[in-house]
């Protein structure tokens, strides 16, 4: 019993000490199969490589050279996404948006540090997709929200989509560009074979 007592009691301390801490630039979603996204926080611990292939891919939407992230793109999305699409959605969002190259990472969890389950796990495994944020400014300034994965243990966009940032323009009537493929597809809490 004072075994117990201790493991519990140094359990605790590591996630008082923050070990455990979540980060504030990333939420992970749960895509199920009718198209609906249920998301969480996510360990930083399972995203420390993140924000430099995040930064990479958002200069190619500042420069648009979208057709430049096709390397980078995980096997569903570069199956139904070909590189024409890509120049043409480089032509939209500079009509659109007159990206001036400049983007900031938006903070998505009010604090760091936060006692949750998902503190415990790999982002990558627990979810079916990772996202963050940036706001690109430019004529019209938009948020490009990125969905990463995780294929053979390296970091992989698995979709995007932009929207116009409402506080800088608040009437634009622009739509959402949507394109998120997930590798794969799960039900939070339900058991193989069931």
């Amino acid at each position: 019993m004072v075994d117990r007592r201790f493991a519990a009691s140094l359990l605790l301390g590591l996630l008082l000490s923050g070990c455990f801490s979540i980060s504030k630039y990333h939420l992970g979603y749960h895509h199920y199969d009718d198209g609906r996204m249920e998301y969480d926080v996510v360990s930083k611990s399972s995203v420390p490589e993140a924000e430099a292939f995040e930064q990479a891919c958002i200069e190619k939407f500042v420069s648009y050279k979208l057709e430049s992230i096709k390397p980078v793109l995980a096997p569903k999305i570069r199956q139904k996404v070909g590189t024409r699409t890509l120049r043409r959605l480089n032509q939209k969002l500079k009509k659109t948006y007159g990206f001036s190259g400049t983007y900031e990472r938006i903070q998505l969890v009010p604090r760091s540090k936060v006692l949750d389950e998902a503190a415990l796990k790999n982002a990558f495994v627990h979810y079916d997709l990772v996202s963050s944020n940036y706001l690109l400014r430019g004529r019209s300034d938009a948020v490009v929200q990125l969905y990463m994965t995780k294929v053979k243990g390296e970091l992989r966009l698995s979709g995007f989509e932009v929207v116009a940032y409402a506080p800088t323009n608040p009437s634009a009537k622009n739509p959402p560009i949507s394109y998120i493929y997930p590798e794969r597809t799960k039900k939070k809490g339900v058991r193989e074979g069931n």
